[in-house]
């Protein structure tokens, strides 16, 4: 194996593990939080998916839309 290819593959863990600390540990911390809670459960009480990119056709969304236009 090349210095390289040893270079690349070492890169490409340091990356993955970055990620995987992301996901795995920074993301749900997040979502824990109080004001996060309470964002995801509003919506969940909406019947809206926050993992969907766009739900800006859902009947809920209007509201939302809405108030983000007044700010």
């Amino acid at each position: 194996m090349s210095h390289q290819q040893a270079t690349g593959i070492l890169r490409l863990g340091v990356v993955t593990s970055v990620m995987a600390v992301i996901w795995l540990l920074v993301l749900p911390w997040v979502a824990a939080q109080p004001k996060m809670a309470a964002h995801l459960e509003h919506l969940d009480e909406q019947g809206i998916d926050p993992s969907a990119m766009f739900y800006t056709d859902l009947d809920a969304m209007q509201p939302i839309l809405k108030r983000l236009e007044n700010r």
